[in-house]
């Protein structure tokens, strides 16, 4: 993301808002559900009778934190873990960002995370031949299942050595 954004967290809210020809009331919140992630849900009071509307919901993302950028409008910012890219990116990301995490959103993650690299592994077997103990040890997944034994919070992910660059080497 090139624009400038800070980390909110809790449920924030505006007053001018647009709706229709009106401006109102609107919540912004993420929500988290074990086994599923996070979604952004965002609800609006209607300013013709004052009432809540339905909230509205995103998809889930394996992670997902609120940003306010600069123009003062909350967004959410979302990463899905699907490869070792992924991974990297959160790792750079919570290398620069102050995060805090429950324990069951802790888990979830390191889940994610380790099915991420599991579910490569078969991949990068398949398609470049590399043996799935290589692939393994180099993407430390001992480690982060250690991590995930002791329940630990998720930002010590940046505390492994990961070295992307053996991996590239692997992969011829």
């Amino acid at each position: 993301m090139s624009e400038s954004y800070e980390i909110v967290t809790g449920e924030q809210s505006s007053n001018d808002y647009p709706y229709g020809r009106n401006v109102c009331h609107i919540t912004f919140n993420i929500e988290f559900k074990q086994k599923k992630g996070f979604r952004f849900v965002t609800q609006t009071t209607n300013p013709k009778n004052n009432r809540v509307n339905a909230p509205k919901r995103s998809v889930y993302s394996d992670f997902m934190v609120m940003i306010k950028d600069e123009k003062g409008h909350f967004k959410p910012l979302s990463f899905d873990l699907l490869g070792y890219g992924d991974i990297d990116r959160i790792v750079k990301f919570l290398a620069n960002h102050t995060v805090e995490f429950s324990p069951e959103q802790s888990r979830h993650l390191w889940a994610c995370a380790i099915n991420c690299i599991r579910a490569n592994a078969m991949y990068t077997r398949r398609k470049f031949g590399v043996s799935i103990q290589d692939f393994l040890q180099v993407t430390r997944v001992e480690r982060m299942i250690e991590m995930f034994k002791d329940d630990k919070d998720f930002n010590d992910i940046k505390t492994i050595n990961y070295n992307w660059e053996e991996l590239k080497g692997l992969m011829g």
